[in-house]
C-alpha cells in the first residue's frame, strides 16, 4: 500500500508540474546591456526598459548614452519583433526606475534625474541642475512622450 501511495504522489506531482509549464515563443539577447524592467499590454506587447551606460544594440538599432547613465524604453510586438526604441537621455544622469501600460496602451515610467532630461519632444530640468528630480513621463503606444 505505502508503493502504491508514493507513486501515485510521485506521479502527482510529475503531472502538476508539467501542466504548469509553459512554452517560451520568443527570446531576445541584448548586445551590451541589461533589461530591468518588464510590462505587458493587453494585446501581448512587451514592454522594457534599463539604465545603461555603454552603447547597446537591440534587433540592429544602436544607442548610445549621452552621459554615463541614461535609460532606453522599447516596445516589441507579441512575436518579438522591436516596433521602437527611446533614448533617454540626460545632462547628467537619468534612471527609469519602474514602468507600467495603461488600459490605453499608453507606457508609464518613473524614474529620478540629475540635469536636463530629454523624453523625446519633451525636456525637463536645467543643464546646471545638481539635485536630484523625481519624475513620471508618458509614452503614448507609438513611442512618443505626451504632455
Amino acid at each position: 500500500m505505502k508503493t502504491k501511495t508514493i507513486l501515485t504522489f510521485t506521479l502527482l506531482i510529475i503531472l502538476t508540474i508539467t501542466s504548469q509549464a509553459q512554452n517560451a515563443f520568443w527570446a531576445k539577447g541584448f548586445a551590451t546591456g541589461t533589461c530591468d524592467m518588464l510590462a505587458s499590454d493587453a494585446s501581448g506587447n512587451i514592454y522594457a526598459a534599463a539604465v545603461f551606460s555603454d552603447t547597446i544594440e537591440i534587433d540592429g538599432v544602436e544607442i548610445t548614452p549621452e552621459n554615463p547613465y541614461n535609460s532606453w524604453l522599447a516596445k516589441f510586438n507579441p512575436a518579438g519583433e522591436l516596433q521602437w526604441i527611446v533614448n533617454i537621455t540626460s545632462t547628467n544622469m537619468v534612471y527609469v526606475r519602474d514602468l507600467i501600460v495603461d488600459n490605453n496602451g499608453n507606457v508609464v515610467i518613473a524614474g529620478s534625474s540629475l540635469g536636463m532630461v530629454d523624453f523625446g519632444p519633451l525636456l525637463m530640468g536645467n543643464e546646471s541642475d545638481n539635485f536630484g528630480r523625481a519624475f513620471i513621463a508618458v509614452y503614448n503606444p507609438e513611442g512618443t512622450c505626451i504632455d
